[in-house]
């Protein structure tokens, strides 16, 4: 399923809007001082602001409303014609919000039950590709923003739980996604990154190596590392439970690793990338590719 709106026209959702915000922001130039003082608690700000000793205080204050009421117009001709054209999907995207709101608050209260999955999925991958170098082990802290989780070299699953960050993504992968993601999935895809660094470390590729507590490819290879590193841990967190989206941000990356891990197995299929990565233009034209590495 495409994001909301993905597919349709700008300008239809973009009609009149232009003409509403400049007509905004002359209303705004010229009563919009006025119109603010109707509210009481803004009364006391206005005045300050339109003091004579406040240098440019007047010319400030109603180029403030200005730039407000014509970026609010924007936004209201916008919100119109959204609701307009796709009624029924902004509805529905409504109910979606409440709906992810809810879930990711009840899996935020029950982030401590991973500290015992974690012991289970890593037996479990160790059964299927082998007993990891280090115990990986779970960490929950607070990562940059839209980060969700990350893997580290040393072998540690590190999930964010800084609230924003968390409630945040959460949301907005039910909204474009219509499910809600939960944290398993996260815990097997970091652990299927932990696979791939295993056997990452076993070959000792040219072109991609650890850098501290992150691996690092040369520049020109960059894509490559991407494509290959996101495609594998999709590939080993999924397992047969694999929903396909039009849009995942994973989706091009699990169907480019997908045929040579199906066509080699795990372990064979990694080395395969590794030893003989795909170029760019094999990136764009993949069966070019699988014909190198002799997959028909």
């Amino acid at each position: 399923m495409q994001p909301m709106y993905l597919e349709q026209r700008l300008d239809d959702n973009w009609k009149y809007s232009n003409e509403l915000g400049l007509a905004g922001m002359v209303v705004g130039a010229l009563f919009g001082p006025e119109i603010l003082q109707v509210i009481p608690s803004m009364t006391e700000s206005i005045r300050a602001l339109t003091a004579p000793e406040i240098t440019g205080g007047e010319a400030f204050i109603r180029f403030s409303t200005a730039t407000i009421f014509g970026g609010l117009s924007v936004f209201a001709g916008v919100g119109y014609n959204l609701a307009r054209n796709h009624g029924g999907r902004v509805v529905d995207m409504a109910k979606r919000l409440a709906d992810a709101t809810k879930q990711a608050k009840e899996s935020y209260s029950r982030m401590d039950s991973l500290r015992e999955e974690f012991s289970e999925y890593v037996a479990k991958f160790e059964s299927r590709y082998g007993k990891f170098e280090k115990s990986p082990r779970l960490l929950f802290g607070f990562l940059p923003f839209g980060t969700n989780a990350v893997a580290l070299t040393d072998y540690s699953v590190v999930i964010n739980v800084f609230p924003i960050n968390y409630f945040l993504g959460k949301i907005a992968h039910a909204l474009v996604y219509k499910e809600f993601h939960d944290d398993k999935l996260t815990v097997r895809h970091e652990l299927g990154h932990l696979v791939f660094l295993q056997i990452l470390n076993e070959l000792n590729p040219n072109w991609l190596r650890a850098k501290g507590n992150m691996l690092d490819s040369e520049r020109k290879m960059k894509r490559q590392h991407i494509t290959i590193s996101e495609g594998v841990a999709e590939y080993l967190a999924v397992q047969n439970e694999r929903k396909i989206h039009e849009w995942n941000v994973y989706d091009p990356y699990f169907n480019f690793v997908r045929p040579v891990l199906d066509g080699f197995g795990v372990r064979d299929g990694i080395k395969k990338l590794l030893l003989q990565p795909p170029t760019r233009q094999e990136l764009k034209e993949p069966r070019t590719y699988y014909e190198r590495l002799g997959l028909k």
